[in-house]
C-alpha cells in the first residue's frame, strides 16, 4: 500500500469522529465579511460533485474495458480541478491530498490498482462532504425558509388564481 492510501485511510477513520480541520478553516475564511455561506456552499458542491465523478470513475476501472491512461487523467483531471477550488476555500489538507492523489495515480500499474486508489480518494472526499454538511445549521435554516414562506407569494403569481384553488 502506497503512502497515500495509507495517509487516505487514517484521515477517513479520524474523520468520522472527529470534525476535520479544513472544515473549520473553511468557515472561518470571510467570516470577518459574512460570507461564510458562501464558501460553505462552493466546498459543499464540490466535494458531492467529485465524490460522484470519482465513484463513476471507480466503476469504470472495475468493469476494465477502459483505458488505464485515459481513466488515470480524466480522474487526476477531477481531483486537480478540485483541489484548486480547496485552495480558495482554505481548505488546505484537501489540496493537498487531491494534488498527491492526482499524481499517484502516474504510478498505478493496472486498472485494478487505479481503482483502489480512485475508491480511496472517493471514501475520503465523501467523508469531508459528511463533515461539511454537519456545519451547517440545517434546522435554523430551515426554521427562517419556513417563517418566510407562510405569507410569501412569488411575483409571478401575484392576482393569480390557481385552479388547484376553485
Amino acid at each position: 500500500m502506497s503512502e497515500i492510501t495509507k495517509e487516505l485511510e487514517r484521515r477517513i477513520e479520524a474523520g468520522w469522529m472527529v470534525e476535520p480541520q479544513d472544515v473549520r478553516r473553511m468557515l472561518k475564511h470571510n467570516d470577518d465579511m459574512g460570507r461564510s455561506f458562501s464558501q460553505w456552499l462552493y466546498a459543499y458542491m464540490d466535494m458531492s460533485q467529485l465524490q460522484e465523478i470519482l465513484y463513476q470513475h471507480y466503476q469504470l476501472c472495475l468493469g476494465g474495458k477502459v483505458d488505464l491512461e485515459t481513466m488515470k487523467a480524466v480522474a487526476g483531471t477531477a481531483m486537480n480541478t478540485v483541489a484548486s477550488s480547496a485552495r480558495s476555500n482554505k481548505m488546505e489538507d484537501v489540496m493537498s491530498v487531491l494534488y498527491r492523489s492526482a499524481s499517484a495515480l502516474n504510478g498505478c500499474k493496472d486498472l485494478e490498482e487505479l481503482a483502489d486508489l480512485i475508491r480511496k480518494v472517493q471514501r475520503f472526499i465523501n467523508m469531508m462532504f459528511y463533515a461539511i454538511d454537519l456545519a451547517f445549521p440545517w434546522s435554523e435554516v430551515s426554521e427562517s425558509y419556513n417563517e418566510i414562506r407562510k405569507n410569501f407569494v412569488p411575483p409571478h403569481r401575484a392576482g393569480a388564481v390557481d385552479v388547484c384553488d376553485l
